[in-house]
């Protein structure tokens, strides 16, 4: 009842700062006796008085997390958030509620409380941001560590990919010696080359067909004949590396050979460098 012709007062003939100030300190005493409704309002009606009025947003902002304790209100709001917003915008709150409501800054009643009531929301909140995170990173790696086994395991997907690599990483197969002088032979015929030389002599074939040159071409054959083509080397489709982090052994293709990858095990990226195994026993 006083409350209403305190407001009433102030809305008729308005406040100026000593009726605030006598207003603020019934505010107060209402919340030393827990009446904490009645201190709400009271405090309300002082700022109506006199806005200015030092300490009152801070006894205000007291008042309010108090009634939110009192009747069991979430983390969400004591803080006044949305449970929708994210960790950063619950954290500018807590830094904006800290300021207001820390003793150091305010010397209301209350608010030592106020300021361990605020901080023990945002520990739950932050806890429940962090396990969130936590989920969803676990969710990743788990997903990640399914597939690459689902592709290791299947020795038909890694037969295919193994192949088509191989095959794209082929040394070109060597053109046959007859060939290669047939079209050198065309070549020479057809460019800019055999039309200047149109009315030039070619030499005695006679003379081309010395026992010394023979000799040398039969040299020069049998030389050529034992190389074995390059085409023919035997070539590792896969290689072993290890992780420098967790010492745990892969086999990949070699297109990953030196590579930046990311460890099964501990998911942490190294350098896929080969490594010799210890041949079985």
């Amino acid at each position: 009842m006083a409350s209403s012709v305190f407001l009433v007062i102030a809305k008729v003939l308005g406040g100026n700062k000593p009726d605030a100030l006598r207003v603020k300190q019934i505010a107060e005493e209402k919340f030393q006796n827990n009446d904490l409704a009645e201190a709400k309002k009271f405090a309300s009606i002082a700022k109506s008085f006199y806005s200015d009025l030092e300490g009152i947003d801070q006894l205000i902002a007291t008042i309010d997390i108090h009634l939110a304790a009192k009747r069991n209100a979430s983390s969400y709001e004591i803080l006044s958030v949305d449970k929708s917003v994210d960790y950063q915008t619950v954290r500018m709150r807590y830094k904006t509620l800290s300021l207001q409501l820390h003793p150091d800054k305010n010397k209301s009643v209350g608010a030592n409380n106020a300021f361990l009531i605020v901080k023990k929301a945002y520990d739950e909140l932050s806890t429940k941001f962090a396990a969130k995170k936590e989920d969803r990173t676990t969710s990743i790696a788990v997903s990640e560590q399914s597939t690459s086994k689902a592709t290791t395991s299947n020795p038909a997907t890694r037969s295919e990919c193994d192949d088509n690599n191989s095959a794209a990483n082929a040394p070109s197969k060597p053109m046959p010696k007859q060939q290669q002088t047939a079209e050198a032979a065309g070549n020479a015929t057809s460019g800019p080359a055999a039309s200047s030389n149109a009315g030039v002599q070619k030499p005695n074939s006679a003379a081309a067909g010395t026992p010394n040159s023979k000799a040398k071409e039969k040299k020069k054959r049998s030389r050529g004949s034992n190389k074995p083509p390059s085409y023919r080397h035997v070539i590792h489709r896969t290689f072993w590396t290890s992780c420098d982090k967790c010492n745990g052994k892969f086999e990949y293709h070699r297109v990953y050979k030196n590579h930046k990858i990311k460890c099964h095990i501990c998911h942490e990226p190294f350098s896929a460098t080969e490594i010799l195994l210890a041949p079985a026993p």
